[in-house]
């Protein structure tokens, strides 16, 4: 059974498709879902994204982040 779980939120589509790149170049699926605020116009795209990996790929993905994030 595949479990997806979310390992990062974003507002910025570019980050959650830079973060899905990288993840993906490491062999590791990545799903990006969008939760739109519904309070804003549908042309703004305010809303989280969210970016979930499988549960068994979570900590492979963290490591990889947190070596992204510490440069």
């Amino acid at each position: 059974m595949n479990i997806w779980v979310e390992i990062i939120t974003t507002t910025n589509e570019i980050e959650a498709q830079i973060v899905k790149t990288i993840l993906e170049g490491e062999g590791i699926e990545v799903s990006i879902r969008s939760r739109l605020d519904a309070s804003m116009p549908m042309n703004i795209g305010a809303g989280d994204l969210k970016i979930m990996v499988r549960q068994e790929d979570l900590q492979k993905a963290t490591e990889i982040l947190k070596a992204m994030e510490e440069g």
